[in-house]
C-alpha cells in the first residue's frame, strides 16, 4: 500500500505561539485548543466532539474547539451543529472558522494542543496526515487509513472507535 504523501515543503512545525500569534488568538499555553478540519457534513462527525466536550470542560478549563470548514459535497450540516452548540450551552467553547485557504491550514495545526478527526467514515485523510507532520498529536476514529496512519510511529496520538462520543472524550482526556 502506498499511502497519500504529505508536501513538508507546505506543512511543518512551527512554534504554537508563532502559530496563535499569526492568527490573533491567545498565546497562553493554559489555553488549549482542539482542532477539527473538514467539510460541515455529518459523515465528519463534529456533532461527536460537541457531544464530548461537556466532559472535557470539566477538565480544561480555557477550552476551545474550533472547526474549520463549510459545506461539502454531501450537504450543509452547519444549522444542526450550531444548534447542538446552543442546546449544549458551548456558545464560548466552540468556533465556526468557515473555510480557510490552504496555505494557514499549517498555523492552525500547529497552534493546537489536539487535532481531533471525528468521522465517521474515511478513505486516507489527508488532514490528519498534514496535523501529524507539523508535529500536533491527533485523536482519529478507526475510519479508512486512519489507524495505519496513526499508529506507524509511537506518541502520534489515538486511535478510538468511530461513531462515539464516549471514545472521543476518553482519546481527547488521554
Amino acid at each position: 500500500v502506498i499511502s497519500n504523501g504529505v508536501d513538508t515543503e507546505a506543512f511543518y512545525y512551527i512554534t504554537r505561539e508563532n502559530a496563535r500569534e499569526k492568527l490573533g488568538l491567545p498565546t497562553e499555553q493554559s489555553d488549549k485548543m482542539i482542532l477539527g478540519v473538514g467539510a460541515l457534513i455529518h459523515r465528519k462527525g463534529f456533532d461527536l466532539v460537541l457531544d464530548a466536550l461537556p466532559k472535557l470542560i470539566k477538565k480544561y478549563s480555557g477550552l476551545k474547539y474550533y472547526i474549520l470548514g463549510s459545506e461539502g459535497p454531501e450537504g450543509d450540516y452547519r444549522a444542526a451543529l450550531k444548534a447542538k452548540v446552543v442546546e449544549k450551552s458551548l456558545e464560548d467553547i466552540v468556533v465556526f472558522v468557515g473555510a480557510v485557504p490552504n496555505a494557514s491550514l499549517i498555523d492552525w495545526y500547529n497552534a493546537s494542543n489536539v487535532f481531533c478527526l471525528s468521522s465517521r467514515g474515511e478513505g486516507s485523510p489527508n488532514v490528519l496526515s498534514e496535523a501529524l507532520a507539523c508535529g500536533c498529536p491527533a485523536v482519529t476514529t478507526d475510519v479508512g487509513s486512519a489507524k495505519e496512519i496513526i499508529e506507524c510511529e509511537l506518541g502520534l496520538g489515538v486511535c478510538v472507535e468511530p461513531g462515539s462520543a464516549t471514545a472521543l472524550a476518553d482519546g481527547l482526556l488521554a
